[in-house]
């Protein structure tokens, strides 16, 4: 429910982070062209930023499961572009989950959504100067973290989605 089997935070508070900002994805030319570009911008122009990126074809070719859980957990900013055939991605729910500063251009305009404490863009042409201004703002990091988790807890989490579940269900019982 809302990330992959496999991803588990592991409390590790964002300040005491290895990576700087991280990407591991699907690289699809339909959907994610302009984003690489911006990636890899930030990528070679901040280059005493500790980062991974990882590009790889094909759903289930990169990172083994417990090495990508590794590393979200070792992220301070996640970038989240939208997955590359919907507008969600799990990428942005295990982030989420795991405390990081989540970046994203656009979501569904959902109430659930738009209770999320993410970092909107408004094209990710933005990516460099996002990651610069909260790097050197840690606080501010550490806020976005911690109402990350809390989010995730209260609406993502396999319980929330149970409670959600359950009273959805008790609703239409009582009509």
């Amino acid at each position: 429910l809302c990330h992959l089997r496999g991803v588990h935070d592991k409390n590790i508070p964002v300040k005491e982070r290895d990576y700087d900002w991280s990407w591991m994805g699907k690289f699809d030319p339909y959907s994610r062209s302009h984003f690489r570009g911006c990636v890899d911008r930030l990528l070679h122009s901040r280059s005493d930023y500790k980062s991974k990126v990882l590009w790889y074809d094909g759903w289930g070719n990169g990172e083994d499961l417990g090495s990508y859980s590794d590393t979200v957990n070792s992220t301070k900013i996640a970038p989240a572009p939208v997955g590359s055939s919907s507008m969600e991605t799990f990428r942005f729910f295990e982030a989420m989950m795991c405390g990081c500063v989540v970046l994203n251009t656009s979501l569904p305009p959902t109430d659930f959504y738009n209770s999320a404490p993410y970092v909107r863009l408004d094209d990710w042409h933005q990516l460099t100067e996002v990651v610069d201004f909260l790097l050197t703002d840690l606080d501010t990091m550490e806020e976005l973290s911690n109402k990350a988790k809390e989010w995730y807890k209260n609406f993502c989490s396999p319980e929330a989605i149970s409670e959600l579940i359950i009273s959805k269900l008790e609703g239409e019982n009582e009509n």
